[in-house]
């Protein structure tokens, strides 16, 4: 089952003082080195550390204090500017844990305050929010399901949901029973894209394959507009016309023409073509681009615990490995230059860091009481970035 819709998944968390943060890295270290192409393995520094600047208050209190705190599960981030971002996330119910609920969040402040609002509205129970995109403060998509039956495990359906008033009321329509959004992407007011996994009876399994559906009137209606033979993990368009998808089969699909055709790109991830030759099966599951030509993908491996980072400066025609990871399943990549960017795993333990477009990356420590997965980076700047994922929204810190 796709992992994104897997995962089992106010007030804020106060950044830790520099010095108790310095304590901590000095205490459990930075050893976690990530391989290029360009140095071997490189030599990591403790330059900064992420935190907890957002926990949910049920996390930390009665009866899931102590339990598995990937259960509380961010999944998706937009930033509109330094001061506003939406989270996107599914909690468990309070009196019914085996039932689960969608929201999304919303800071106006930089992130030193978060209002959750739950996403019930139109008749419908969200259980999941897998992604959200906005394209200023008020107009914004957010993308996620609900269980068919009253089962929570009966098949979902699938629901695009609109906000003009920057999150404070939705306005939700189906996109069709089994058909679960996976990501989202818009490059105006207008222009959009959604991936769609299709779900099999009952809700645990997929059919393997991926869809692109389209709008060109806000989300107002969607039209399918291509099928793909592998999952749709991640979409991502630099304009209207010039966009990327990347899923299973570690293959990257590039549209010049706004999605009426879609090409497939060699990425050095399909089985066997690797640089360590081997068998291992890759996913895409993040795609970044910072102009047409110049763009970055994460994957991971679906066999093994390991990820890559690919890049491309033409548009994807050729891609090279940037970074190997050992024992990490990196699955989220975002740039706020040619220079500056980061890498995210699975693992939860380490956020990697470049300066330098990917030629060497160094290991930046998660502090927080558990490992869990990261799903998603984004930010405004280099001092404005975050990261979302199982029991947090995270912030960068420097020492």
């Amino acid at each position: 089952m796709h992992e994104q819709w897997q995962t089992m998944q106010s007030r804020i968390s106060a950044f830790l003082p520099s010095l108790i943060l310095a304590g901590l890295l000095a205490f459990s270290g930075c050893g976690k080195a990530a391989r290029n192409d360009s140095n071997g393995r490189g030599e990591s520094r403790k330059e900064a550390a992420w935190v907890a600047q957002y926990r949910p208050p049920a996390s930390m209190s009665g009866a899931f204090a102590g339990t598995n705190l990937g259960f509380f599960s961010f999944n998706t981030i937009s930033v509109v500017s330094k001061d506003i971002a939406f989270v996107g996330a599914d909690f468990p119910s309070i009196g019914d844990p085996n039932r689960r609920y969608g929201a999304v969040l919303r800071t106006a402040n930089g992130g030193k305050t978060w209002i959750e609002t739950p996403l019930r509205t139109s008749g419908f129970e969200i259980d999941r929010v897998n992604a959200v995109r906005f394209v200023n403060p008020t107009l914004g998509w957010a993308f996620g399901s609900f269980p068919s039956g009253t089962d929570p495990d009966s098949t979902p359906t699938g629901l695009s949901l609109k906000t003009t008033d920057g999150g404070a009321s939705w306005a939700a329509s189906k996109i069709g029973a089994a058909m679960i959004p996976t990501c989202a992407f818009f490059a105006d007011a207008n222009n959009g894209w959604m991936g769609v996994i299709t779900a099999a009876a009952g809700g645990n399994e997929t059919s393997g394959g991926g869809e692109i559906f389209a709008t060109s009137d806000g989300g107002v209606t969607w039209r399918s507009q291509h099928g793909f033979p592998t999952s749709i993990n991640d979409v991502f368009f630099i304009d209207k016309q010039n966009g990327w998808a990347g899923g299973s089969s570690g293959t990257i699909y590039r549209t010049a023409d706004g999605g009426a055709t879609w090409t497939p790109q060699k990425t050095g991830l399909e089985m066997g073509t690797g640089p360590d030759g081997g068998s291992a099966q890759f996913a895409v599951y993040g795609i970044h681009f910072i102009d047409p030509q110049t763009g970055w993908a994460a994957a991971r491996s679906e066999d093994e615990e390991s990820g890559r980072i690919v890049a491309t400066s033409n548009g994807g025609l050729s891609w090279t490995q940037s970074m190997l990871a050992d024992q990490e399943r990196l699955r989220s990549v975002f740039f706020v230059s040619r220079n500056e960017g980061w890498a995210a795993s699975s693992s939860g333990r380490y956020i990697y860091h470049t300066t330098d477009g990917g030629r060497n990356w160094t290991a930046e420590q998660i502090v927080f009481e558990q490992n869990l997965a990261v799903y998603g980076i984004a930010g405004s700047d280099p001092s404005h970035v975050w990261a979302v994922g199982g029991g947090a929204i995270y912030v960068r810190v420097s020492q």
